[in-house]
């Protein structure tokens, strides 16, 4: 999993309950760190926050469909106010969670939609496409990093 949240606190929270839950978690904490993340490893799972320092989750979303299409992640996006999130950026959304949230429901959420998306989608895609330019920061790619599924 991707976790882009850039409140230290809130990402260890749910850092650990899904590192609890068995899942490898990378934090990030703005969408240019996640851009640059998605280049070097393609989790199953992108969980953002909606206000993020530079570009907010809605521009990361439509920046990583622009990117990867039907091989993007699954994606949720957080929100402590997500009547700022408009019904387009909704739409590139897994799910809309309200901060805060019960992690349980977070976990429980990720696993069904996970389950549904493996049961019409291959589990392998391409990586992000050449060429494309970075719309919200730079897209060098850095050092290799664990796998983070």
């Amino acid at each position: 999993m991707l976790l882009v949240e850039d409140d230290p606190v809130f990402a260890a929270v749910v850092r650990r309950a899904v590192e609890r839950h068995g899942w490898a978690v990378r934090r990030v904490t703005d969408a240019s760190e996640a851009l640059r993340a998605l280049e070097e490893e393609l989790p199953d799972v992108l969980l953002t926050d909606y206000l993020l320092p530079g570009a907010n989750g809605g521009a990361l979303a439509a920046e990583v469909l622009a990117r990867l299409d039907r091989h993007a992640p699954l994606m949720l996006l957080m929100s402590a106010t997500p009547d700022l999130v408009s019904d387009e950026e909704r739409g590139r959304f897994a799910a809309v969670l309200r901060k805060p949230f019960p992690l349980d429901g977070l976990l429980s959420t990720v696993e069904r939609l996970l389950e549904a998306r493996r049961a019409q989608v291959p589990a392998s895609g391409p990586r992000l496409r050449a060429g494309v330019t970075d719309g919200v920061g730079d897209a060098s790619a850095r050092g290799r990093r664990p796998p983070v599924r």
